[in-house]
């Protein structure tokens, strides 16, 4: 899952000035990211926020991620795409939200803009 973490570290900190991010003052939270697939089993991401900015590199591993969203590969992929929004994926249960549910449904609908502005893959364009 090598490109799975390709997103989770290099994409998502380069855009990390986003306002999907930006938007986030004072939020200091762990937020984690499980990505099913049958071929490789589960692999779980987690995003740090400190003072509403994004950290780089793990979090502590004492720190208990406030909320968890969990989905299988094919739908993270339409979802980092920008072909799926986070809400319509929740309520269709293709994306599964534990923790702090409303808190998770609140930064979905942040991230979807994220997606449309930044997909994964970027987008090329073709001449």
């Amino acid at each position: 899952m090598r490109e799975l973490t390709d997103f989770f570290t290099r994409h998502v900190p380069e855009h990390a000035d986003d306002p999907a991010f930006t938007s986030l003052r004072g939020l200091s939270d762990v937020v984690a990211i499980t990505v099913a697939s049958p071929a490789s089993g589960e692999e779980t991401f987690r995003l740090w926020f400190e003072g509403g900015a994004l950290r780089q590199g793990e979090p502590p591993e004492s720190a208990t991620p406030r909320t968890t969203f969990r989905l299988e590969r094919p739908v993270f992929e339409a979802v980092v795409a920008g072909q799926l929004t986070p809400q319509v994926a929740f309520f269709t249960r293709r994306l599964g939200v534990h923790g702090d549910i409303l808190f998770g449904l609140q930064l979905g609908t942040l991230l979807a803009g994220f997606f449309r502005r930044h997909p994964w893959p970027p987008v090329v364009e073709h001449v």
